[in-house]
């Protein structure tokens, strides 16, 4: 992709896990969390290799089953396709239901706190060896809805660019009850 040296970094180990940690959503991430159920939450960045588009369709569908879902796209910002954000950010703009966020810049902990939150976590990634977000958030308790590419165990598969079948797998998974009080 092209990413300079200067924009990489150096991921601290995942265990051991900080089970016992404290640390308190941001007030504007909690406010979010509190009003909306389930939450669903992506992780990537704007780029077509990342299956953010298909996730922002999908979700507009989901809302039809559940009306008050919330969806939480992480940005890990190490690459920016702006036509591929802008056409993502449209997508989610043209539904008027369509309650989202966009974050980046996530501590460590900050990050583990909105998986532990998360209903599901939906990795959509054309090329993947393994997923630490997916080690991460199974980790938290939390259900993994990814496409077929690196490791899949204890995941749900959905076929990568297909919105319908995202959908029917979000919908079909019995969702996390998460109480966020």
């Amino acid at each position: 992709l092209g990413v300079s040296r200067h924009r990489l970094t150096n991921i601290p180990p995942l265990l051991p896990l900080r089970a016992g940690s404290t640390a308190c959503l941001p007030a504007h991430i909690e406010k979010f969390v509190v009003t909306h159920t389930p939450i669903l939450t992506a992780i990537g960045v704007f780029h077509p290799y990342y299956d953010f588009l298909t996730i922002a369709n999908a979700f507009t569908d989901i809302l039809l089953e559940h009306p008050a879902a919330g969806l939480i796209l992480i940005d890990t910002g190490f690459a920016v396709d702006e036509s591929y954000r802008g056409s993502v950010l449209r997508t989610l703009q043209e539904n008027p239901g369509a309650a989202y966020m966009v974050l980046s810049h996530l501590s460590d902990d900050e990050l583990l706190q909105v998986l532990r939150q998360s209903a599901v976590l939906i990795r959509g990634f054309r090329h993947e060896s393994f997923g630490l977000s997916r080690a991460e958030a199974i980790l938290m308790g939390t259900p993994v809805i990814a496409t077929n590419a690196g490791e899949t165990r204890h995941m749900t598969v959905y076929e990568y660019g297909d919105p319908d079948d995202l959908r029917r797998k979000v919908i079909g998974k019995k969702i996390k009850e998460v109480d966020v009080r």
